[in-house]
């Protein structure tokens, strides 16, 4: 019998013809005292293309707009600052499918969003970590394009420091603007030894620490503006998934946070951005700059000594 994911997935396939190959639209979060403002300038502008939705658990209100041309989506971007999330009709058509086709990543990663898919897929694909993240309050599914670039750079990186250390254990991580945790959690799941995670949010925190629980890894989470907090150790592997103005004002403190000879990820960065954000990390040697879909993700390695003294 063929088990294969695309064999699996078939009847998913099937009930999803007619629809379109994936949803995108745009997300903003809002306290409840700016929803209610921003909502009386804005809800008549966008009328049935807005989708506001509050969980009970939560104080933020979650904002979808979902726009009908690339146009719409440009503007609203560029005048409330949403980020852009696009989904597969197999997660936004039938998410409580436990045969639901998992997001691969590089060779090593998988992700799933209940359980009970990670009980249906992990006798299947066997030679994969399977993270489980739930459809939650924090950015970071690992469906946006930006976070979906560190995980493929994560397998690779992980790849190579198993060729040339050996015991991965012998790695140390941290994850700037950590969100849902899927970095911090994949890199523990794939064997690095100390994992921090660090966001500004407490919501986001809490939302990693429960996704830290369901997956049984034990990783270290901290409130902290990325731009003062100090982390308790320097790493060899640095994450930093971020918007451009962030990654350029805190670059100083996510430099100081790479242990020497050791790779930084940075992501979140549009196309005009690209310049200034060289600019400021001119002092680590840039191994790779990819492009997907208007985004980019940029990979560092931070030399000797002799090196960051010139600059």
């Amino acid at each position: 019998m063929n088990t294969s994911p695309s064999s699996l997935n078939s009847k998913t396939r099937n009930l999803c013809a007619g629809f379109p190959k994936k949803v995108v639209f745009c997300r903003k979060w809002l306290s409840p005292r700016k929803a209610r403002d921003w909502l009386e300038k804005n809800s008549w502008r966008y009328g049935t293309q807005l989708v506001v939705y509050q969980e009970a658990a939560h104080k933020r209100i979650q904002v979808d707009f979902f726009p009908q041309t690339s146009k719409q989506k440009r503007e609203f971007i560029r005048e409330h600052g949403a980020r852009v999330i696009e989904l597969m009709p197999d997660v936004w058509w039938h998410p409580e499918n436990p045969r639901a086709r998992p997001l691969l990543f590089g060779k090593k990663l998988a992700l799933v969003t209940t359980a009970q898919q990670y009980k249906f897929w992990e006798p299947r694909i066997p030679k994969r970590r399977i993270v489980i993240i739930g459809p939650g309050m924090a950015f970071g599914s690992g469906q946006h394009v930006t976070t979906a670039m560190c995980l493929r750079q994560l397998d690779k990186i992980t790849s190579h420091l198993m060729r040339t250390v050996g015991d991965c254990k012998e790695v140390n991580c941290i994850d700037w603007g950590t969100g849902s945790g899927v970095l911090a959690i994949s890199a523990k799941k794939l064997g690095l030894g100390k994992v921090l995670g660090v966001d500004v949010d407490p919501v986001a925190v809490r939302v990693a620490e429960e996704n830290s629980k369901l997956n049984q890894v034990d990783i270290e989470y901290h409130v902290g503006d990325v731009v003062n907090f100090r982390v308790p150790f320097h790493a060899q592997l640095v994450f930093a998934n971020l918007y451009s103005t962030l990654l350029c004002k805190a670059a100083r403190n996510i430099q100081a946070s790479v242990a020497r000879g050791g790779f930084l990820v940075l992501s979140g960065i549009r196309w005009e951005q690209l310049a200034e954000v060289r600019a400021r990390y001119c002092c680590l040697e840039e191994q790779i700059c990819l492009r997907r879909a208007g985004w980019l993700c940029m990979v560092f390695k931070k030399p000797g000594v002799l090196h960051m003294l010139k600059c």
